[in-house]
């Protein structure tokens, strides 16, 4: 027998979902965090006021870490201008002994 919670958690058709290509919340939030948080570390600022105060304490104890989990956010995808492309060049030169 299904109880009637259950008939109204399946009940009607699902969302559109998020856009494709668009992040998840936690991960964009996340990501702002490691941003602001890079920036205090570039800039020497040390406020126990700022929101990510506990994050940049960590990451100034824990460099490496930090560093590894700023570097993932480095766009793996070169995109160019459409006024200046991006251009790939391979050139071969042949050396004789």
């Amino acid at each position: 027998m299904v109880k009637e919670t259950e008939k109204k958690l399946f009940a009607g058709k699902p969302g559109p979902g998020r856009p494709k290509g668009s992040a998840n919340k936690t991960t964009a939030i996340i990501k702002d965090a490691i941003v602001a948080v890079y920036a205090d570390l570039q800039d020497s600022v040390e406020d126990a006021d700022k929101a990510n105060a506990h994050f940049l304490k960590w990451a100034k104890d824990n460099a490496t870490e930090f560093y590894k989990l700023a570097s993932k956010l480095i766009p793996i995808q070169v995109g160019g201008d459409p006024d200046n492309p991006v251009i790939h060049e391979i050139k071969r030169t042949i050396v004789r002994p």
